[in-house]
């Protein structure tokens, strides 16, 4: 879940509390921190990395998926900045997990944070 402790919390805990492996990306390791505090007992990862970093944020993406295993399910919310990095997950996906279910989420004070696009 990419942006798991800010906007999509709520998307997070629905996964976690399924029972799913949830790994959680965020920009404010603080956040994280205290996301986490309340799931200490499930099998949930998170890692602070902005978005903005294009590659190292696809680089974090690989390596969680070498370690843990293919996403089934990605769901992400980033704000309109994040657009090339945005690109390149879709491009990395389809290559390496052509089968994973992706939510992309576009909201912000000017849009509905409700609306979905599949990917």
């Amino acid at each position: 879940v990419i942006g798991g402790s800010g906007m999509l919390s709520g998307a997070a805990q629905h996964f976690i509390k399924k029972g799913d492996r949830v790994t959680i990306l965020g920009r404010d390791q603080a956040r994280l921190d205290i996301f986490l505090t309340n799931f200490k007992d499930r099998d949930v990862t998170v890692l602070s990395q902005d978005y903005q970093d294009t590659q190292t944020f696809i680089d974090l993406i690989k390596n969680i998926q070498t370690q843990q295993g293919l996403f089934d399910i990605a769901v992400s919310w980033m704000h309109s900045k994040g657009n090339i990095t945005l690109t390149r997950l879709i491009d990395y996906f389809s290559t390496v997990n052509p089968n994973i279910i992706f939510y992309q989420l576009k909201g912000s004070e000017n849009y509905n944070p409700l609306t979905l696009t599949f990917q």
